[in-house]
């Protein structure tokens, strides 16, 4: 395969990285290693931050109800899950009785299959 370079080795010089469209190994990296080197992803947040920082604002200001907010969404989501539970528990003798009924349907539905098939059977055997 050949990159129109005649030969050279090492990466492409500025100009014909546009014209062959290559691109560095790590480009699709970049921004998670900016992240993981500890710089930010936009000169404006990080300027913003150290703004802050110099101020002593230690970030957004909460209200007593946006602080209460977290607790209360862990208290709904119990209670939410203790309902299901509940319902759950409270419909398990019917849905035992449904089952009964339906495997006690099934049995005679089956038996009454049989009585048939024996009754084609006996009466196929008496024509021969």
């Amino acid at each position: 395969m050949t990159d129109g370079r005649e030969g050279r080795e090492g990466p492409p010089e500025p100009g014909e990285r546009e014209r062959a469209g290559w691109r560095r190994p790590d480009a699709s990296m970049s921004l998670l290693s900016d992240l993981m080197a500890g710089r930010a992803a936009d000169p404006g947040y990080a300027a913003a931050a150290a703004r802050r920082a110099a101020a002593g604002e230690a970030g957004a200001r909460r209200g007593p109800l946006a602080r209460a907010g977290v607790p209360l969404a862990l208290v709904l989501t119990g209670l939410l899950i203790v309902a299901a539970g509940a319902e759950v528990r409270r419909s398990e003798p019917v849905a035992a009785e449904r089952r009964s009924r339906l495997i006690e349907e099934i049995r005679l539905r089956t038996a009454h299959s049989d009585a048939l098939q024996r009754r084609l059977d006996t009466g196929s055997s008496c024509r021969s």
